[in-house]
């Protein structure tokens, strides 16, 4: 089994794995209010790359369309990336983020000239239960798509 990851600013546990052996990553929540959010990174990365990351990601459209989904918001979300890529994520396949709560905030993004970025906590409602998340959002800068961290909380 892997180690365990814990935030290294925060201390907040990213991801469980073996008892005693801790590696150091960097939560959604400190990744998103950094100021160092890697926006233009992240849209030129592969799906492996994306894959890597140790919290939940999903790229979405200005219309809401899903254009990329990772391997860590698979597992969290219990939902496949081949059945939501391409989908709208507020009205098909997220319908309980079409509220003020989580799409006004993504909403917010588009109104700043230069990106802009949030963070923000939701409960989300997938299909295993009710799941309390913290989001981190940033809009890629002149562009026309968000990219949103997700990681549960504990």
């Amino acid at each position: 089994m892997a180690p365990s990851v814990v935030c290294a600013w925060c201390g907040r546990r990213v991801r469980e794995g073996s008892p005693g052996a801790v590696s150091h990553g960097i939560c959604a929540s400190c990744a998103g209010e950094s100021g160092q959010f890697p926006v233009e990174s992240l849209g030129a990365a592969t799906p492996a790359m994306l894959d890597r990351l140790p919290f939940g990601l999903i790229r979405v459209s200005r219309e809401g369309t899903i254009l990329a989904y990772n391997a860590a918001e698979e597992t969290l979300s219990g939902r496949r990336r081949a059945d939501v890529v391409g989908r709208n994520f507020f009205r098909e396949i997220a319908p309980c983020t079409a509220v003020a709560a989580f799409e006004g905030e993504v909403a917010k993004l588009w109104g700043s000239d230069s990106g802009g970025r949030t963070t923000f906590a939701f409960v989300f409602e997938f299909p295993g239960g009710r799941v309390l998340v913290t989001i981190a959002a940033a809009r890629d800068p002149g562009g026309d798509v968000a990219t949103l961290l997700v990681q549960a909380t504990p």
